[in-house]
């Protein structure tokens, strides 16, 4: 929704001296080249024509494909730039529109030098000029033209648009009124000129897709609905139908990647007409009646001239009483000297995007699709996935929507990768370290993308003897593990062994671990063995003994044992009471189990909601380290793990 303009493109003519009849212009001199400031003829209007001394020319993102990729222009030495607006210096043969001194704006054309804007003068065909009115500036003026007869020509040219009624004939303004129409990039250059004549058109309602930044904007000049442009395509047709059950048969896609092209066929009626703005990758079935316009603003071509005309000749007219109105502007110093450098912007300031799982709605369905790739604020950082866990939590949030409160959600809370970026204040990572760190519940945080914002305090480096699929099965399993056995508030409440004298602080008291051998279970012994307690007594299968036992288990009963062969077997393991009893498993069976063996005044933790409604304490925990309760705790327990892990006292479980 910005367009950049440079203000009168000069040159200090004491570096290049110039004779009378010439004048600056920037000169790409070759295919994909560089561009440099030059000496052109000033040559004189021919009929039809007008020549205007250039005060302000736009730069289109098509000015910098032309450079970067040697697209679209053919002739070289080549000057570019096709919107302008200046002063009227001479009228040719014929013109009675306009004289000189008139402030005018214009159509220019970049593959006829005469016509480009990138210089001094320009010639100007005067079918395609129009007026200044005097609430607008040049610079105003300027941004106008390409991104207004792109949306026109779309919508109403004959031959690269929809053939649409114009408003500017006879029964054509409103007469489309109650017939719905879907603009794809609602707040760019096109989208925001092809809104504004829907609106003349009388279309409704007007649906968008936008940043919701600008959804105040695009409501103003005449959207009657903004989607957020990061939607998914299954929420985004959800999103249309609440909107209207009437067909979609006229989409403009002013975006027209990929995406937007298939999410657009996905939306339009049966008797539907697409517009495009970049050639089509839609795989279209011989029987599909529906059609695909692939658009073309210039003016100055045959096919497209007559509509280009006629837009002009009531152009102006419309500034004046405000039903168009002008994209904002950024003004670029430095003249034509400083329009090499803006150009830049079009390619570095683009949209970084990547690929996400989406799930899309409470009990929906996991989509790809496709979100910006964020920026790290402070003590954040960014991170390039290569491993992510996947977790019970992640379906049940699926079939239930816990946990979760906006939709559509990306999920994943273990992350492996690569620090890509770092955010203000972080001085313990570096760009290019291999981290594995706790996704928070925020689709910026998710694991199921391709890069994702961690917090610093919840990060930690991946030693060299662990991969990135190791590494990413530790965080949510090790945090669970922890906050249960160690939180005041979610947990058993015990010492940390980090502490002073938390190390082997319960040597001599037995624990019981039911599952030892889950992702949860198996933190929970190695903790419990850096805690001191012994015996660590746990229920699995007898396939993981010697495993478990590498971890610090002492003793294993197998994991079908009701209660009275584990109270039996705990009673051959020590005569101490069991006073913490950690059940990683948590179902009705383990939990009645697990509280039968538990002394009277022990502690139960759990992961999931207590069945058992009385009696001893019972805790369930909750291993998030974002939330307020476990943060402090979490943030200590993760500036030892690095260490932990390399040193082997924290080993990661075995896939």
């Amino acid at each position: 929704m910005l367009s950049l303009t440079t203000t009168t493109p000069q040159y200090p003519s004491t570096l290049i001296p110039l004779m009378s009849g010439q004048h600056l212009a920037l000169i790409l001199r070759e295919r994909q080249g560089a561009f440099n400031i030059g000496v052109r003829e000033t040559t004189d209007p021919g009929p039809g024509e007008i020549l205007v001394k250039v005060r302000s020319a736009a730069l289109n993102p098509t000015d910098s494909k032309i450079q970067k990729r040697g697209i679209y222009v053919n002739k070289f030495p080549a000057v570019l730039g096709s919107d302008g607006s200046g002063v009227v210096e001479k009228v040719g043969e014929g013109v009675t529109r306009f004289d000189p001194g008139d402030d005018v704006f214009f159509h220019g054309a970049y593959d006829d030098n005469d016509l480009s804007t990138f210089q001094q003068y320009s010639i100007v065909v005067v079918d395609f000029a129009a007026k200044i009115p005097d609430s607008l500036s040049y610079d105003q003026a300027a941004t106008i033209p390409l991104g207004i007869s792109t949306a026109a020509i779309g919508l109403y040219g004959k031959v690269n648009g929809l053939g649409l009624v114009a408003p500017w004939k006879h029964g054509g303004h409103g007469k489309y009124r109650g017939m719905p129409i879907m603009i794809f990039g609602g707040a760019g250059s096109v989208g925001n000129y092809a809104i504004q004549l829907a609106k003349m058109s009388g279309f409704s309602p007007i649906i968008t897709t936008a940043s919701l930044k600008h959804t105040s904007y695009l409501k103003h000049i005449g959207a009657t609905h903004v989607i957020d442009r990061y939607l998914a395509p299954s929420a985004l047709k959800q999103a249309v139908e609440r909107i209207t059950t009437a067909p979609i048969n006229v989409i403009y896609d002013t975006v027209s990647i990929r995406e937007t092209q298939e999410a657009a066929w996905q939306l339009l009626g049966p008797q539907g007409r697409l517009v495009l703005t970049l050639p089509s990758v839609i795989d279209k079935q011989s029987d599909d009646r529906r059609g695909i316009v692939l658009t073309n603003g210039n003016p100055h071509t045959e096919d497209n001239w007559e509509t280009g005309r006629q837009l002009w000749v009531h152009l102006a007219r419309w500034l004046e009483k405000g039903d168009i109105v002008p994209n904002h502007v950024e003004t670029i110093s430095g003249g034509l000297k400083g329009i090499s450098a803006a150009l830049e912007r079009f390619e570095n300031h683009r949209i970084a995007m990547q690929k996400a799982l989406f799930l899309e709605a409470k009990q929906g369905e996991f989509v790809v699709s496709q979100r910006p790739i964020p920026a790290p604020g402070p003590g954040q950082l960014l991170v390039k996935i290569y491993a992510t866990g996947v977790n019970p939590v992640d379906w049940k949030i699926q079939q239930s929507g816990a946990f979760v409160g906006k939709f559509p959600a990306v999920l994943g809370e273990d992350i492996a990768g690569e620090v890509v970026d770092v955010g203000q204040g972080v001085s313990n990572f570096a760009k290019g370290e291999r981290v594995l760190a706790h996704a928070n519940w925020s689709n910026d945080e998710g694991g199921f993308q391709q890069y994702a914002l961690t917090t610093a305090a919840f990060t930690a480096r991946i030693p060299v003897n662990l991969t990135y699929d190791q590494a990413a099965t530790v965080p949510l399993a090790f945090d669970t593990a922890l906050v249960g056995l160690y939180s005041e508030v979610l947990g058993a409440g015990l010492v940390p062994p980090w502490t002073p004298g938390g190390q082997a602080k319960y040597s001599g008291s037995p624990i019981l671990v039911i599952g030892g051998s889950s992702s949860v279970g198996s933190y929970v012994i190695q903790l419990a063995r850096l805690s001191g307690f012994s015996p660590i007594i746990t229920t699995a299968s007898r396939i993981h003994e010697d495993y478990l036992k590498s971890l610090g288990a002492t003793n294993i009963v197998h994991r079908h044992a009701d209660s009275n062969e584990l109270k039996s077997a705990i009673t051959d393991t020590t005569p101490v009471p069991i006073k913490v009893v950690y059940d990683a498993i948590s179902l009705s069976e383990t939990q009645q189990v697990a509280f039968e063996v538990l002394a009277p005044d022990g502690t139960l933790v759990l992961t999931l909601q207590s069945i058992i409604k009385e009696g001893k304490k019972i805790v369930a925990t909750y291993g998030n380290p974002h939330i307020a309760e476990n943060q402090v705790l979490c943030q200590a327990a993760w500036s030892h793990l690095e260490k932990w892990l390399h040193d082997g006292i924290i080993k990661v479980r075995p896939p």
